[in-house]
């Protein structure tokens, strides 16, 4: 679902593409990109973006696993790249070559290693993990949640994330909170 409709884009000659929301690169017919189809994932896999080496013992793990909230399409390196760090503002380089977008490097604040991704994707990382925290029981580092709680400021939701958020429901029959009510990060003083 999350490759095969969810993030499916159709250009206006027929054919789709899946943009990877930590590079910004496209991908289309040449690695699988199609209706109902997991593509290629040598290019492009699913990032959980709460890792799974951080999930919490006493829930489902399938359930955490498979929650759509915080799943989404990347670039396969910068999968590999970001791992089970935290997120943060760094003072870091570029996660590869072909990846401008994102960078990896040490916390401004704690010097810890982090991974920064794109301008336009930190808020829905924010909003993400602010569900998956109230959701599934665990709590967000401070030094985290620092930066989250500035992403999800800085960039606020949009109408494809609504969408998202809307189709999530569809299919799951839960909804992201922190998307509906953007206001409601305000009222919890720890995540």
């Amino acid at each position: 679902y999350l490759f095969g409709t969810l993030h499916l884009e159709k250009n206006l000659d027929g054919s789709y593409q899946i943009t990877d929301v930590y590079c910004q690169n496209t991908y289309g017919k040449t690695i699988g990109v199609a209706p109902g189809r997991i593509p290629n994932s040598s290019y492009i896999n699913c990032e959980h973006t709460w890792p799974q080496s951080k999930f919490n013992s006493n829930e489902s793990k399938s359930s955490q696993k498979s929650d759509l909230h915080h799943l989404f399409p990347v670039d396969s390196r910068s999968n590999s790249s970001r791992g089970n760090i935290m997120f943060a503002e760094v003072d870091g380089r570029d996660v590869h070559e072909n990846c401008s977008a994102s960078q990896r490097g040490q916390d401004i604040f704690s010097h810890q290693i982090g991974f920064q991704p794109p301008l336009e994707h930190r808020g829905n990382v924010a909003r993400a993990l602010f569900y998956f925290s109230i959701r599934y029981n665990i709590s967000i580092p401070d030094k985290e949640e620092r930066h989250l709680r500035e992403w999800h400021r800085q960039d606020p939701v949009d109408a494809k994330e609504a969408w998202r958020n809307e189709k999530i429901y569809k299919l799951q029959n839960n909804r992201n909170p922190f998307i509906d009510e953007p206001t409601t990060v305000d009222e919890i003083s720890n995540f």
